[in-house]
């Protein structure tokens, strides 16, 4: 029975708290932050809080140099790094919270997937949740994003973005943006057959814009690194 007990704990605590894979990606819940990340990067987002209302679910983010963790300081405007958004003529309708839950789909010693639920909001007159996979690669400074929107529309326009920063250098790449910032570290975003590009310099931010239906996955990728663009999108290609 004591045995039983033990195990039972085990699984409860890796339930809530997240887990180290057999490789070298993580997920945790640390206070009311959920991280996930590998040897090279670090994402972070509040989880729901009935007392605070965030007016964006900006995604915070940090990279790995010379094994300690620099955050970027700009990721704190609009959707940050990995966030995403319904987007209209009055700007972003993005949900008034963080997200409600937040779990691990699967482990293996190559790759981390987990999942970030938000509950209801209203969009436009209609309330739509979102359920967005993360997939977290060993060794890899690029993150793989799903989006499920849910809900009673025919058509959304879902905007993914990245901060520009102070002073940031935009250059378009294939299906995205690439941002090098003052401080060297350079950030890539990239969708997959994106309809419209938009460079935001008012806001300091540069967005990938697509439609999509009621529980059509949406794909896009985010990568950090010191070492430049072209090492950025040369990594993207080995796991798109």
């Amino acid at each position: 029975m004591k045995k039983l007990l033990s195990y039972l704990t085990f699984l409860l605590l890796f339930s809530v708290y997240g887990c180290n894979t057999g490789g070298n990606t993580y997920f945790k819940k640390t206070g009311k932050y959920v991280k996930w990340g590998n040897t090279m990067v670090e994402f972070r987002t509040d989880m729901d809080s009935k007392d605070k209302r965030n007016d964006l679910p900006a995604f915070q983010a940090a990279v790995r140099i010379d094994g300690k963790l620099v955050n970027l300081k700009e990721d704190n405007t609009a959707l940050g790094y990995g966030a995403s958004a319904p987007q209209g003529t009055s700007g972003l309708y993005a949900s008034p919270k963080g997200c409600s839950m937040a779990e691990i789909l699967s482990n293996t010693p190559q790759q981390t997937d987990i999942r970030l639920h938000y509950d209801n909001w209203d969009v436009l007159d209609a309330a739509i949740s979102l359920d967005k996979q993360i997939t977290i690669y060993k060794d890899s400074p690029i993150i793989k994003v799903i989006d499920y929107y849910n809900g009673q529309f025919d058509i959304l326009n879902i905007a993914a973005g990245m901060p520009i920063g102070y002073k940031g250098s935009v250059s378009e790449i294939e299906n995205g943006y690439a941002v090098k910032y003052i401080d060297s570290i350079t950030a890539i975003i990239i969708m997959p057959d994106v309809e419209h590009r938009i460079t935001d310099r008012g806001s300091g931010n540069v967005f990938l814009k697509k439609e999509v239906t009621a529980n059509q996955p949406l794909y896009y990728y985010i990568g950090i690194s010191d070492k430049g663009a072209d090492y950025l999108i040369d990594e993207y290609l080995k796991i798109k």
